[in-house]
């Protein structure tokens, strides 16, 4: 069995006490150890590949070193891009735990706010929500460095890293009206998130302007998957309809399997547009019309928020501007027969 490395093997090819050790690790050096000494630690460190316990350096200095990551879920690789974005912003010095639902959690209903709590109890130092329900919110405690990535409805003392959809909305509308769309439905997912209640709010008042109108009733889902997807769309989807807006891409995908189960092609007798653009969107085939949430960008943004609050920076509200970036699955209406 390979044996850990200690604090008390750096201090004996260091020649110094395992005191030293511990004040070097967690810098607290002024005035207490010479400069030579901490260069010896130093060198010992990085020659027996030492590694700090965190919980230890926590009970030492009393200050946690862990960042927090709450996300949905794990089927939505929207998640996946932002984080890539945030850990943009995260030195080496922070460790960064990701937490969401547990499948009996999701199943049960209330997933996102017992990842939540989950979270909270690890005691870290700051925290980055992404897309969370509104009910969830009032558990974050005021004194808790907090980024909350698109959710209107943040509490004061958290920071908020939003997108602005009326752009994109105003371009899908503007878009389906030129193509002489006038019958439109909608398929979101059925959570109570304010980026998807407020990405639907601004599509319905731009689809408004341009007299189109939704022909169905919504159909809200609770699973991604392009399967199941497209069984609820074939069942829902009416020869009327010649455009449809997924409110998330993973959405999209099943509904497109939908449309070739009904014989109905996408872009000569339906037209699509999803929301995310990530970058299936322009492989696929169509590719597809989509809204453009820069992704990677706003979770560089949370985390350099983040990086501020924990420095005690002030809480801000920032904002990140979508855009419709037009693909092969919009057409002109079909005539229908």
């Amino acid at each position: 069995m390979i044996k850990r490395v200690t604090a008390a093997d750096v201090a004996a090819r260091a020649g110094c006490t395992p005191a030293a050790v511990s004040l070097w690790i967690n810098g607290k050096t002024a005035g207490r150890i010479s400069d030579q000494v901490g260069e010896r630690i130093r060198e010992a460190v990085e020659a027996l590949g030492y590694v700090p316990n965190r919980t230890a350096q926590q009970l030492s200095t009393g200050q946690s070193r862990q960042l927090a990551f709450v996300f949905p879920d794990v089927w939505y690789t929207f998640f996946s891009y932002i984080l890539d974005g945030i850990t943009a912003e995260i030195d080496e010095s922070w460790d960064l735990a990701l937490t969401m639902p547990l499948r009996h959690e999701r199943e049960q209903g209330g997933g996102t706010r017992a990842a939540l709590q989950r979270a909270l109890r690890g005691g870290p130092a700051g925290l980055i929500i992404a897309s969370p329900e509104r009910e969830m919110l009032d558990l974050v405690p005021p004194g808790l460095p907090t980024v909350v990535i698109d959710a209107d409805s943040a509490p004061e003392h958290c920071s908020l890293a939003r997108y602005d959809f009326e752009p994109g909305a105003a371009a899908v509308a503007a878009h389906l009206s030129a193509a002489g769309h006038e019958r439109v439905g909608y398929i979101g997912l059925d959570r109570r998130a304010d980026t998807l209640l407020t990405r639907r709010a601004r599509l319905g008042d731009a689809l408004e302007a341009h007299d189109i109108r939704f022909a169905l009733p919504d159909l809200l889902l609770d699973n991604i998957r392009a399967d199941m997807v497209a069984d609820r769309v074939s069942d829902w989807l009416t020869s009327d309809v010649t455009a449809v807006i997924c409110g998330d891409e993973s959405l999209a995908y099943g509904a497109i399997a939908a449309s070739q189960r009904l014989g109905r092609s996408v872009p000569g007798e339906l037209s699509l547009v999803s929301f995310n653009d990530l970058a299936p969107a322009s492989l696929i085939e169509p590719s597809l019309t989509s809204v453009h949430m820069p992704t990677y960008e706003i979770g560089r943004l949370a985390g350099q928020m983040l990086a501020s609050r924990v420095a005690g920076g002030d809480v801000r509200v920032e904002t990140v501007p979508t855009e419709l970036v037009v693909r092969e699955s919009t057409g002109p209406r079909a005539v229908l027969r």
